[in-house]
């Protein structure tokens, strides 16, 4: 197994996982349940931060197929990546806010508004992950370029 074999596995966890957890937490917070709320806060914190294996695989995938792959648009790569930042700044944002009302539950500023707003940078993130998953689907499925 290689680098590029990891990112690819490594990618699919918070874009498959990341709109269950919020799912859960919309739900958590609809039902006003405190423990499934803080449950989902740990558990969108843990899934969000899986973003940092994925992108620091991607750089070393990178490499690999480059040099394995000839006929891989440099452009194509290049987009992935610019996105890959965009969706790695969002979803630690999803992290870090999860944790910090995580942390600070109890503060009423916190109960009222907290979820909410992770709910909606957490549903930017997702839409950006998704988007950048395209793209990366674009360097191998030569099927997807054009469109």
């Amino acid at each position: 197994m290689n680098f590029g074999h990891l990112h690819l596995m490594l990618n699919h966890i918070p874009i498959l996982v990341l709109p269950v957890v919020l799912i859960f937490l919309l739900f958590s917070y609809l039902k006003d349940s405190q423990q499934f709320i803080r449950f989902s806060l740990l558990m969108t914190f843990l899934t969000s931060i899986t973003v940092l294996p994925v992108f620091y695989t991607g750089e070393p995938a990178e490499k690999v197929i480059k040099k394995e792959v000839t006929s891989i648009s440099k452009s194509v790569i290049h987009d992935h990546e610019e996105s890959a930042e965009v969706s790695l700044i969002l979803t630690l944002i999803v992290s870090l806010s999860s944790i910090v009302v995580f942390l600070k539950y109890q503060h009423p500023l916190s109960k009222k508004y907290g979820v909410p707003l992770i709910l909606l940078i957490g549903l930017v993130a997702i839409g950006s992950l998704v988007y950048s998953a395209n793209l990366g689907g674009k360097i191998r499925h030569t099927e997807f370029v054009n469109e």
